[in-house]
């Protein structure tokens, strides 16, 4: 949820840009800003809906105010609708409708942490679609005010197969010298409908008290995630690396410190490939912090009537590969000399 969050808030902070044609205290309009990610791999569908506020006075106050931004549980009818596909020019186009719906549910969570915009409360709708989800058709979402009659429409279709880990083929590992690192290579869907990939390792440890040597030992982990990479010349197989120097630091940042516990090395890892669309590919690029001192950001939107993104998604690859655990191993070494009880 975390990073579905920064993509909301990054959404609205360029919402904010400044403009010598806007008028912030002019007559308020209603406008939906809309986020939704379709992945057939996820049990669940979830999609973000809040409205553009305005008034006089800091707007990140007016973000800190849950009521400034969001609507109420019985405002919105959310409904997303499949159509059979067919290709046509190079283009996936609707021909008819299938008679499958998913209706969304309204659900108030409560575990968002601090931030630009309100927490710990954020209102979201869901719908389980867990093998309800199909490549070469396309799928529209809905979004329906009940109350003003307001609406606004998108449409994506999904990432495909094809998707498989080629490298590291069995062990993932670093070599002795500092600067190493682990290559991670992929190959890409049939359809290429994917754009950009993240490469995501799985450590695995196992930890139990110091002070209680016969306590069962619980399995654990954390997720190192790698770069993102833009598949921009349509390439077959892409891959990403995971430097011995970074991989550590992540791995002191995300396990920590702890005295009182004894860790143990886990003897595999897991290697995962998330992948989206070109509509996230474009979002990403528009929605990455300025690197000039020009704050002028074009908005990429593909809602139909309001803003934000609807687009495709896949958490594709689950691999194993393993984890050497011998004393004599570079790999336990490493680990080992992070000074993080393992």
């Amino acid at each position: 949820m975390k990073k579905f969050l920064l993509l909301i808030a990054t959404a609205v902070i360029v919402l904010c840009s400044c403009s010598t044609e806007f008028n912030p205290n002019d007559e308020w309009e209603e406008t939906m800003v809309v986020y939704g990610l379709l992945d057939q791999d996820c049990d669940t569908t979830w999609i973000r809906v809040q409205k553009c506020f305005l008034g006089e006075g800091n707007s990140f106050a007016y973000a800190h105010i849950m009521d400034s931004s969001v609507y109420a549980p019985d405002d919105l009818a959310i409904r997303i609708t499949e159509w059979y596909a067919e290709e046509r020019n190079g283009v996936l186009v609707k021909t008819v409708l299938t008679g499958q719906v998913f209706d969304f549910s309204y659900k108030m969570l409560t575990d968002k942490p601090e931030g630009d915009f309100f927490a710990p409360n954020q209102p979201v709708y869901y719908c389980r679609t867990k093998g309800k989800l199909f490549p070469k058709r396309i799928y529209e979402l809905e979004v329906k005010n009940t109350k003003t009659g307001k609406s606004v429409k998108s449409e994506t279709s999904l990432i495909g197969d094809g998707i498989q880990v080629k490298h590291p083929l069995n062990v993932f590992q670093f070599k002795d010298n500092r600067n190493s690192s682990c290559i991670v290579r992929w190959t890409v869907d049939y359809d290429g409908k994917a754009r950009v990939f993240q490469p995501v390792v799985r450590f695995f440890y196992l930890e139990r008290d110091k002070a209680n040597e016969t306590e069962i030992p619980v399995l654990k982990y954390v997720d190192i995630e790698g770069d993102v990479y833009r598949n921009i010349g349509n390439n077959n197989q892409m891959q990403g690396d995971f430097s011995k120097s970074e991989f550590g630091a992540m791995l002191k940042e995300k396990i920590g410190v702890d005295d009182s516990k004894q860790r143990l090395m886990a003897d595999s890892v897991q290697i995962f490939i998330y992948a989206a669309d070109e509509n996230m590919s474009n979002y990403m690029s528009v929605s990455i912090p300025p690197t000039s001192i020009v704050q002028e950001r074009p908005v990429f939107s593909n809602i139909d009537g309001g803003l934000g993104i609807f687009a495709s998604r896949r958490t594709k690859i689950k691999e194993k590969k393993s984890a050497p655990t011998s004393p004599t191993n570079d790999y336990r070494k490493f680990i080992e000399s992070l000074g993080l009880g393992f």
